[in-house]
């Protein structure tokens, strides 16, 4: 994902994220300094997630994280996605 002062990388198969961000420069002709640090993160399944977090929710009451509608727009763009990749083939 880029942003104006920000890359993120997403690995899945290491479960880790790696950050770039830009400093201002020190002095007016100078470039930006670029900053990474790497994030390692807790190994869990996507699905399984989003299952426990639904599933969180409901026993707290509260919303959650993903709306109904959102989570129908998600599938319904899958979908595609996957239709299209089966064309190419």
């Amino acid at each position: 994902i880029f942003e104006q002062k920000h890359y993120y990388s997403l690995n899945y198969d290491d479960q880790q994220l790696d950050i770039a961000s830009a400093s201002p420069p020190k002095d007016e002709n100078g470039w930006p300094e670029i900053n990474q640090e790497t994030l390692h993160l807790e190994p869990c399944l996507p699905l399984d997630a989003e299952l426990a977090a639904f599933i969180q929710s409901v026993r707290t009451n509260t919303p959650p994280l993903v709306t109904g509608r959102v989570g129908l727009e998600a599938v319904r763009v899958a979908n595609i996605i996957k239709e299209n990749m089966s064309a190419c083939l």
